[in-house]
This record gives structure tokens, sequence and C-alpha cells, in this order.
């Protein structure tokens, strides 16, 4: 029998989301729209984000347009500073030693890179949105991961930290697994693995 499978998703998972407080050490101001704005404003280009279709340039043009008062505060270096390892990165080389490793993220690949490079020994794939020009739920980008998984029978178990991304890889009969702000899944993962390694 193959070595398990795991698929896991990146933010939320690997590393920390990005924090609606983060965005408080900034002043609202008085012009452009208020920072409280800034979440909701930013699921209206998320999508062309996560895929490529807006460039990184591009994005923190829209940002200091929308909120002139962040007067070009906010570039790479800031949002870097935001994404920090969490506790299931140091697992990583454990869990490689009887399992396949693939990650499945929505996000920006420049984003990620600095914290990707140091566990790339532990991973057989990378899948990041920005990459390949889809991402969760779509159906396609889940279809495109599983090309890179064992051709044989093998367990698969897939990680991610929203509950609608976990319907479409059920669909294709992955195993699911909804990871918790606590962590404990983590231990899920562990049991996972031995009970098919």
């Amino acid at each position: 029998m193959a070595r398990p499978q795991l698929v896991l998703d990146v933010a939320g998972v690997l590393v920390t989301n990005f924090s609606p407080q983060a965005w408080s050490g900034f002043s609202s101001g008085t012009e452009g729209e208020s920072l409280v704005s800034l979440p909701q404003r930013f699921k209206e280009i998320k999508g062309d984000l996560w895929v490529g279709k807006m460039k990184e340039e591009d994005f923190w043009v829209w940002l200091n347009d929308l909120f002139p008062e962040l007067n070009n505060k906010v570039d790479r270096s800031w949002i870097l500073q935001q994404l920090q390892p969490l506790a299931a990165m140091q697992q990583l080389e454990t869990w490689s030693q009887h399992a396949d490793i693939h990650l499945l993220s929505n996000h920006r690949i420049e984003w990620l890179t600095h914290l990707l490079d140091p566990i790339r020994p532990y991973l057989k794939s990378a899948t990041i949105s920005s990459e390949v020009g889809c991402c969760k739920p779509n159906g396609e980008v889940y279809e495109l991961v599983h090309t890179y998984l064992a051709k044989e029978q093998a367990a698969i178990l897939f990680v991610d930290d929203q509950e609608r991304n976990l319907a479409p890889a059920r669909a294709i009969g992955w195993h699911t697994l909804l990871a918790d702000a606590e962590g404990t899944w983590m231990s899920r993962v562990t049991a996972f693995i031995n009970e098919n390694k």
C-alpha cells in the first residue's frame, strides 16, 4: 500500500492568517474610506489577487488609492511580517517520514516563499493559487493536486481551516479535517498517518 498522502492548506494551518487587528496600527484618518471597511473591500478583489489576474504591484496601488491614509506604509515587507509559522510547521519533518506531504493554498507565492523554502525538503508538491490560476473551492485545483498524489491505492487526508474548502475534496474521495485554531487537529493527522502507514 502506498504511503498516506497529506494535503495541507497553508494560511490558518501552517502559517497565520491575516488578522483584522493587524490593521489597527494605522490611523484611519479623515480621507478615503475607513480602514474598518478594508476586510470587506478586500473580498472584492481577493479572487483576482489569489489567482494572479491582479498583479501584486496592482494590489499595492489599489490599496493605497483606496486608503490614502496608509501613506504607502503597507508593502510586501509589512505583509511578510504578518505571516508567522504556526506549530504545525514543526511537525512536517516528522510527518514526512511516513507520509507524502502536499500543499494547496489560496495565496500569493511572493508572500509565502520565505516560509516555504525551509520546508521544501519535506514536501512532494506545493500548489499555490497565484501560480496555477485557480483557487479553492474550485474543483479544478483539487484535480490538479490529485495528479501529484501517489498513483497506487493511498489514503488521502486534506486539512483546511475553512469548511467550504472541504466539500470539493470529499467529492473526489479525500478524507477531510477542519483545522481548529487551538491546533488539536495535529494529533488527528498523526493518528491518520499511523493508521495508514
